[in-house]
């Protein structure tokens, strides 16, 4: 299409016409917005619009023959020039995106450059073309820089992520996603829908969310869901999602983030389990368990509370105690509440007493404990409450028994007193009268008096000995000594000794082991052993040499030793507090142990008094002393096997026992 020319061009000189058409250019060219140059072979500006030129704050005319080295830095200037050396050599256009500052501001431009070439082909300049691109740079950066975090948030975030369209198909989402239902990429996941992946349980009420979203323009903001997969498996996730618009605000699909809470929900789970079994254990104790908030308000209260209080359990929550009781009673309820609050530690009440509506009044044992907060401050009162009614009455019984039994002691000792002094000073008489009707009457009796009298001297004999064995009994405690620390390898020679000329007749073997040392009563202690070492050689057997054994064993545990007859788990026997085992055996008659019971209670024998001599009271006295040191006695055997008794003993005694047994001694001293 040519140019168009007006009529009043008709008949103008060409070079009128030629001009003109220059002027006409030129000023086309200085109002486009395109940077516009030409450079002759040497890289000199001969012509600039007016645009270039206010970019560097000249005019067009100031710019001729001067080059960029004038205007850009070196090394700016050195790549200008090396660009456009190259494109005039070769011929060719070439466009080039470049950076530049001009008035301190960096900027970035796309330019063209074309050689300028004569009719002759010859290159004789170069022209460009440049346009300032920062704005659109800066634009498309900041587009990928978002294309860049969207990428990073699919690839990282370890939530579910998801886009979909209009039909509620997948066309993005997360990495996260993508793993969870078992996919190598997310892209395998395109076009497909919540019913490819779960359950109709879960994909049907997902799809009408999703509908309803788009129909309405609302969100779904933190629902919890529960997942139903294919694959069997169930999972809980909060899931928010929104509609997704285009430019138009137009709804074209939705877009969710979906967080696992599995594990919470467990937890969840697991808590309230917890919290289950908690209030049933508590609504099941055998004593009152009540809460009461900071303002010391019943927050909760269990069956027993409404059985001992009388009231049911709604009429407690959010009251006080003094909505229930006298106003002296209530302040003292909320004084020892207020102690353990603000005190922070629990408190001890032992005997509170308790108005009840239907039971009177009862005696509880309390313990406030005090529940704090993250930061420590008071958040709940917690209170335990035992009825102790019945154990204090149980104890004034037993205080009122034990006054009884005080008594009754009292009464023995004046027993042993009369039994030592007025019974055995007729007893004396008659033995006394007795020997000398015998020295100085003899010979004037007949032989059937003489017989009487050789049978009351026997009878005098035995009683005597009876009253001693009694008193020995009744000394054990009435007349004990302190503990002290005794070797009971000291106190076996002396015992020996004493025997030496029993063991001697009787051509006896006696073993001993080494022994430990105790606290015990050396006294009774000697006696312990001469009652059993002398059990031993008096119940021996005709056809075999007398043979005892006394050894000890000591033990830290209970499940160390086994002794039939011996409950080693009722003492307190522990590597604090070991006990040691008293062994004393022989091989004489033995007994059958279904008597072993019988053996140790006073007067009870097993044999006649013409066969074997004694009292019955020996192993009483035995069976006394080891109570009295916290231990116990027992025995082992069968008939014709020979015996082993078995002492349980323990190694320290506490202060406490100490000093009860020297009170005791005391006390039976000053009585006697």
């Amino acid at each position: 299409m040519g140019p168009h020319r007006g009529s009043s061009d008709c008949g103008r000189p060409l070079n009128e016409l030629l001009v003109d058409l220059q002027t006409r250019l030129r000023t086309l060219v200085d109002n486009i917005p395109p940077r516009v140059f030409f450079k002759d072979r040497h890289s000199a500006f001969v012509f600039v619009n007016k645009t270039f030129a206010s970019d560097l704050g000249m005019t067009p005319e100031e710019l001729v023959g001067k080059n960029d080295f004038d205007f850009f830095p070196p090394e700016l200037a050195a790549k200008y020039r090396a660009d456009d050396q190259r494109i005039m050599a070769r011929g060719k256009t070439e466009k080039l995106e470049e950076a530049n500052q001009v008035g301190g501001e960096r900027r970035i431009v796309e330019v063209v450059k074309s050689p300028v070439v004569r009719d002759d082909g010859e290159v004789i300049g170069l022209m460009g073309m440049f346009t300032d691109i920062t704005y659109r740079r800066r634009t498309e950066e900041a587009l990928e820089r978002e294309r860049d975090l969207l990428r990073v948030l699919l690839e990282s975030v370890p939530d579910r992520v998801y886009f979909k369209d209009s039909q509620s198909r997948f066309v993005r989402c997360s990495n996260e996603f993508a793993k969870i239902v078992g996919k190598q990429s997310p892209i395998e996941l395109l076009g497909k829908t919540d019913f490819d992946l779960f359950t109709e349980e879960h994909a049907r009420p997902a799809y009408e969310d999703e509908k309803r979203i788009m129909e309405t323009g609302e969100p779904i903001i933190g629902k919890v869901e529960k997942e139903t997969w294919a694959d069997g498996r169930v999972s809980w996730v909060t899931t928010t999602k929104m509609p997704h618009r285009d430019k138009e605000g137009k709804i074209v699909g939705t877009f969710g983030i979906s967080r696992d809470i599995t594990s919470l929900k467990r937890a969840e789970e697991e808590l309230r389990r917890s919290q289950t079994f908690l209030n049933s254990v508590i609504e099941n104790l055998p004593i009152m368990v009540f809460i009461k908030d900071p303002q010391l308000r019943f927050v909760l209260i269990n069956k027993v509370g409404e059985e001992l209080t009388g009231y049911p359990r709604e009429v407690f929550l959010g009251k006080s105690d003094s909505d229930f009781y006298p106003p002296d009673i209530a302040a003292a309820y909320s004084a020892r509440d207020r102690e353990a609050l603000e005190g922070g530690k629990l408190v001890d009440i032992p005997e509170e007493p308790l108005e009840t509506r239907d039971k009177g009044t009862r005696v509880l044992h309390t313990q406030k404990i005090p529940i704090p907060d993250d930061q420590g401050r008071p958040q709940y009162l917690v209170g335990i409450s035992e009825d102790i009614t019945e154990r204090k009455e149980a104890e004034e019984r037993l205080r009122r028994f034990a006054g009884r039994l005080e008594q009754n002691n009292r009464e023995l000792q004046d027993f042993a007193y009369v039994a030592s002094h007025d019974l055995q000073e007729p007893l004396r008489k008659v033995q006394a009268f007795g020997d000398r009707l015998k020295t100085r009457c003899a010979e004037a009796l007949s032989d059937e008096g003489r017989d009487y009298l050789q049978r009351m001297q026997e009878a005098a004999r035995r009683m005597q000995i009876l009253i001693e064995d009694l008193l020995s009994y009744s000394r054990v405690t009435t007349r004990a000594n302190p503990f002290v620390s005794v070797d009971l390898n000291e106190t076996v020679r002396h015992v020996l000794s004493d025997l030496e000329l029993t063991t001697e007749e009787m051509q006896a073997e006696i073993t001993v082991e080494p022994l430990p040392t105790v606290d015990a009563d050396a006294t009774q202690m000697r006696q312990l052993l001469q009652n059993l070492i002398g059990n031993a050689l008096k119940f021996r057997r005709k056809d075999l040499q007398p043979q005892v054994k006394i050894w000890s064993q000591t033990i830290t545990d209970p499940k160390e030793v086994k002794v039939a007859k011996l409950p080693l788990r009722d003492f307190s026997i522990s590597p604090q507090n070991p006990f040691c085992l008293l062994y004393v055996e022989d091989n004489g008659i033995g007994f059958d142990e279904k008597y072993v019971d019988k053996i140790f209670v006073v007067f009870q024998r097993l044999h006649g008094r013409g066969v074997y001599e004694g009292t019955g009271v020996g192993l009483a006295i035995c069976r006394k002393i080891a109570l009295r040191h916290g231990g116990e006695i027992t025995a082992l055997s069968q008939p014709g096997q020979g015996a082993t008794f078995v002492v349980l003993l323990p190694i320290r005694q506490t202060k406490s026992m100490t000093g009860f047994w020297e009170r005791t001694a005391r006390a039976s001293a000053s009585g006697e």
